[in-house]
Order: C-alpha cells, then sequence, then structure tokens
C-alpha cells in the first residue's frame, strides 16, 4: 500500500519491483503510463495468486522409446 508521505519513493520501489529503472520512471513515463502500468502489474499478480490456488496439474508420466513396444 502507497504510503501518502513517501508517495514518490514508493512508486519508485514499485516501478523498480517490474524491472523499471528510477531514471526511466522519472523521465521516459508520463503518469497516466506510470499509473497504467501499475494497474496492469495488479492484474497479472492478481491472476498469478489465483491461478497458485489451484491443485497442481498431473505431470504425464515419461515413457522411454523401448518400453513402447516398438
Amino acid at each position: 500500500m502507497l504510503n501518502k508521505k513517501y508517495w514518490v519513493q514508493d512508486i519508485i520501489n514499485l516501478a523498480r519491483e517490474m524491472g523499471i529503472s528510477k531514471k526511466a520512471i522519472m523521465e521516459d513515463y508520463y503518469p497516466a503510463e506510470t499509473f497504467a502500468i501499475f494497474k496492469r502489474q495488479a492484474i497479472v499478480n492478481k491472476r498469478r495468486e489465483e491461478e497458485s490456488k489451484l491443485p497442481p496439474k498431473e505431470k504425464p508420466e515419461e515413457v522411454y522409446w523401448n518400453q513402447m513396444g516398438i
């Protein structure tokens, strides 16, 4: 959650967690772009969290060529 007192530092830290440098976030992105990126990242994180709650997929059984009856 963003802290009102340190909002700029919070934005920089969020960007760095996503692999965007401090210089890039401060110079190369418009404010609207920045918040759109954060919003999209939140959607991706939520999707990953939901997928992690699903039961694990069954792994396929390994069969070597000599076990296939060929």
